[in-house]
């Protein structure tokens, strides 16, 4: 019976932890980004795909004729960050898709959770990318990520990885 106790003793302390979080919306943070608005978040919960592609304007899929091949080129076209995006402490709820994209400026992930997978494949981090105690809990993919500054995974937790 004391067992049984302490089990939801611990429930309890973790699920008061996490509503103390703030919630944001991934989409809000899209927002600031294509405004060119430097994120800087810690101990929130992001709710709902962080996702680059949705950056691409109206106007460069207007560009595109009905051509398979044309539409393929332009997902192939990096997308461009410049803000510095600073999202620390906190858990993302929701996948996570940074392909293709390019960093200009530092970004920082340190001690978040990554709740789904995450996915940097060919992105290039032209400042620091840290990671520092990140926790992937269901995959992370780097394929062909260049990191032009310095990278820091120390301590970071793997479920899967791809680099």
């Amino acid at each position: 019976m004391l067992i049984i106790f302490v089990s939801l003793l611990n429930v309890a302390a973790i699920d008061s932890s996490d509503q103390s979080k703030k919630m944001i919306n991934a989409s809000d943070i899209l927002l600031n980004i294509s405004n060119e608005i430097p994120i800087n978040l810690d101990h929130v919960i992001i709710i709902g795909d962080l996702d680059a592609t949705r950056l691409r304007t109206k106007a460069e899929y207007e560009k595109i004729s009905p051509s398979e091949i044309e539409k393929v080129e332009l997902l192939n076209n990096p997308i461009h960050i410049s803000p510095v995006i600073r999202i620390t402490d906190s858990t993302f709820s929701g996948v996570i898709n940074f392909n293709n994209t390019t960093f200009n400026e530092s970004v920082d992930f340190s001690g978040s959770i990554f709740n789904e997978s995450t996915y940097f494949i060919n992105a290039k981090f032209n400042r620091n990318a840290t990671f520092w105690g990140t926790n992937f809990t269901k995959g992370a993919w780097f394929h062909d990520a260049d990191f032009n500054g310095t990278a820091n995974f120390i301590i970071a937790d793997f479920y899967r990885i791809a680099f």
